[in-house]
């Protein structure tokens, strides 16, 4: 059985708007994690809403299984759309509905980005003109590690592989770096 006290049960249920059908779902409509979830702290532990939705229903604790949704509503508490699976059958359940991001989002895109596409043809340019790194990092607010990383066609890369419209700033390309490295380490040896 699983173990909630009646004040619990009796919070939980206040925050779940219960619908009169079976097939309708029931929306969670308090707290919520950052992936959607309704969560609440139940028994001294933070648990999501249809977790405690299908432990109140079947009368057991979960244990190590996921609870999981019939109709993909992560805010739904019916405990009809719930039902219980391992660890495997959550992450597949979530690639078939698409949850999972297939692409990084990576330059523009990614919401953490400080930099914008022309801020960094600009920076393209400042290198091209012997800016250095701290320099230009001061100047846009970013490490000066993101700096040597766009230098050296680490970030923000384009579709063609290549750090903008000239390899990098010094328009080589990572392998021609690679080599002329290779070659540098080769020259000191023979000395």
């Amino acid at each position: 059985m699983a173990n909630y006290s009646p004040i619990t049960i009796a919070r939980f249920w206040s925050k779940v708007d219960v619908r009169p059908r079976d097939e309708d779902c029931w929306p969670w409509r308090a707290g919520t994690k950052n992936n959607g979830y309704g969560r609440m702290k139940a028994e001294g532990k933070m648990l999501t809403a249809p977790r405690v939705a299908w432990e109140l229903f079947n009368g057991e604790p979960l244990g190590e299984r996921h609870a999981l949704h019939k109709c993909d509503n992560p805010l739904c508490c019916n405990p009809y759309h719930i039902c219980a699976g391992d660890h495997d059958e959550n992450m597949k359940q979530a690639r078939e509905r698409g949850r999972f991001k297939t692409t990084p989002m990576s330059g523009a895109s990614n919401p953490r980005s400080k930099l914008s596409e022309a801020d960094v043809a600009r920076i393209r340019k400042m290198l091209s003109a012997g800016d250095t790194n701290t320099k230009i990092a001061k100047q846009f607010g970013v490490s000066h590690s993101l700096i040597s990383r766009i230098k050296r066609g680490l970030s923000w890369v384009n579709e063609q592989g290549v750090n903008g419209e000239c390899g990098n700033a010094s328009g080589n390309t990572d392998q021609d770096i690679r080599r002329k490295g290779d070659d540098h380490r080769l020259k000191t040896r023979d000395k």
